[in-house]
């Protein structure tokens, strides 16, 4: 099937995937011809070569569920209508395709767990984030791809304040102070919308406000700790074109990043100072397996070909290029186990991160 919920979703469900064979497949596609000629060949090709693998490894009939799905994913595939990059995840049990809106590398995946780093470079590419925006009588919710975007209808949006300023009437009278009617129905309101953006499930944490000096100033002490606020923008967006709006708060989106990008440097600067932190994939394999990874920072297309050694608990790198495709990913192999023991994992751009393209901050 293809997936048409959120790649947060997607990840969601990969992880709960164990077993011999999980089957990753990515390849890089064209929009249309003849970028889009070879793309069939190409998938084919890779087809045939899970397909001769499972059966050498495993067998012609414990590889045959594994492989009808992985078939039944790969002839769902419109190649009229692709995108840039196809990813196909496959097992028993289930069948997924995933076009991305950048390439993917040309790569075969086979192991007990889906190959996960496709859909986290494919979340930093296409860079999801949320934007609110609010006004004293309403309030609209998008998502972000980029420039690009799509307005939430559901979940409590669009909303409407029905508080005083809002849907209501302001109070009137002798003694009432009218100002701060306003100011509680528009705190308030502000609250209500950002409880329910934290609520819906796979919405982009980071987010974007927009709304006048007033609401800004009501939302400062109320962002869920869920949410991570990348930036304001003040004025009344509310009937900004969602083209125009998109240009601006990609802009500033990229302008927090680079912020963020620069605080994960200096973390692990720190990290360094007070010798909890550690760099290269064979020292922070056994670690991540321990648990000890609070933070790992690895450079966007970082990739090292390895396979850990259960018995000499070290990450065994591969030095001829052409075997890599019948060894693990040691990156992968160490974002899995960080992943599964709660820690964090950020991917910056590689020319940040200098001579050590993937670094760990460790718990003790």
């Amino acid at each position: 099937m293809t997936w048409e919920k959120t790649l947060h979703e997607l990840r969601t469900e990969l992880e709960t995937h164990q077993g011999y064979p999980c089957i990753t497949l990515t390849m890089p596609t064209g929009r249309s011809m003849p970028a889009n000629a070879e793309d069939p060949i190409r998938l084919k090709n890779l087809l045939t070569e899970a397909s001769n693998r499972l059966k050498e490894e495993l067998g012609k009939r414990p590889a045959q569920a594994a492989l009808a799905n992985l078939q039944k994913a790969a002839d769902s595939v419109d190649h009229d209508k692709n995108m840039d990059g196809l990813a196909i995840f496959a097992n028993e049990t289930v069948e997924i395709v995933l076009k991305t809106r950048f390439p993917l590398q040309e790569k075969l995946t086979l192991d007990d767990r889906f190959s996960l780093r496709p859909i986290m470079r494919a979340e930093r590419r296409a860079e999801p984030y949320s934007v609110l925006v609010l006004a004293l009588q309403d309030a609209k919710l998008y998502e972000g791809c980029r420039e690009d975007l799509y307005e939430v209808r559901g979940h409590g949006f669009p909303a409407e304040n029905k508080g005083a300023g809002g849907a209501s009437k302001v109070p009137g009278g002798p003694g009432v102070n009218r100002t701060a009617a306003v100011d509680e129905s528009r705190a308030k309101f502000v609250r209500e919308c950002l409880d329910k953006v934290a609520a819906i499930p796979g919405q982009p944490a980071q987010i974007i406000v927009t709304g006048t000096e007033e609401i800004l100033s009501a939302m400062a002490e109320q962002i869920p700790s869920t949410l991570d606020l990348m930036a304001t923008l003040a004025g009344n967006y509310t009937l900004e074109n969602p083209a125009a709006l998109g240009k601006k708060a990609f802009e500033a989106l990229r302008s927090a990043r680079r912020v963020h990008a620069q605080e994960l440097l200096d973390r692990l600067d720190k990290a360094r100072s007070a010798q909890r932190w550690e760099s290269g994939v064979q020292a922070i394999a056994p670690l991540a397996l321990d648990g000890r990874v609070e933070l790992l920072v690895c450079g966007f297309d970082h990739e090292a070909p390895g396979r850990f050694d259960e018995a000499s608990r070290s990450m065994v790198l591969i030095d001829k290029p052409q075997d890599w495709k019948d060894s693990d990913d040691a990156v992968e192999w160490i974002v899995q186990r960080v992943l599964q023991s709660g820690g964090l994992v950020r991917f910056v751009e590689d020319d940040l991160l200098g001579d050590n393209p993937i670094q760990a901050v460790l718990r003790y």
